[in-house]
């Protein structure tokens, strides 16, 4: 039996090794597509506890803009601090995220570190798109379990992300429309007051 496993596993590892690498390619080539674009937005839907939810990004280099289109949540990080305001909230929290606290809200950040910072493997692939599983490399501490990436290997584009956080939630982002806008500034990306007059800014840094 054993020198059966043994001869399987020979037979299959050049096939394993080629799905991997060519999930890699895939990926880097998704990745080099999006960081080609002066900046990008995304029009996405996001699935937690069951509820849906449709939302704009702007992304430009580190720095983004995050708003749900019923106006009841929005984020800005300009590349280093992190404003979040939330209806329910009444208020503007201020932090400098951690790189997983920030892939926990912007799952593009997940996309470009995935090469260096997490273990690719691929779970399907047709001729219209592959999958990939990613999981850190640190579990230890990890806000991200692991999360299952789709991309459209026409357009080279992600298609929707599964992410399994480390207390079991999931949070599933389908990407409804990606594309090229102009080049921003980092401090385009900064809140200011005079977008929730009268709400109080609790510094969290």
């Amino acid at each position: 039996m054993k020198k059966l496993k043994l001869i399987l596993a020979t037979l299959f590892l050049p096939i394993l090794v080629f799905a991997q690498n060519n999930g890699l390619q895939q990926l880097k080539e998704s990745v080099d597509k999006i960081l080609s674009y002066p900046a990008v937005k995304v029009s996405f839907r996001m699935i937690q506890n069951r509820e849906t939810r449709k939302g704009e990004m702007v992304m430009s280099g580190l720095a983004f803009m995050i708003a749900t289109e019923t106006g009841d949540y929005e984020t800005w990080f300009d590349g280093k601090t992190m404003w979040t305001w939330s209806d329910m909230t009444q208020e503007i929290s201020m932090t400098e995220p951690s790189a997983e606290e920030i892939a926990e809200v912007n799952p593009f950040m997940i996309i470009s570190d995935a090469a260096k910072n997490y273990n690719v493997s691929v779970v399907s692939d047709n001729n219209k798109d592959i999958q990939l599983k990613l999981v850190p490399e640190k579990k230890k501490g990890a806000l991200v379990k692991s999360a299952v990436l789709t991309l459209n290997k026409s357009t080279k584009l992600p298609q929707s992300m599964e992410i399994t956080l480390n207390d079991r939630q999931t949070i599933t982002f389908e990407f409804l429309k990606i594309e090229a806008v102009k080049k921003m500034s980092p401090k385009e990306f900064r809140y200011k007051e005079e977008y929730h007059p009268g709400y109080d800014i609790i510094d969290l840094r």
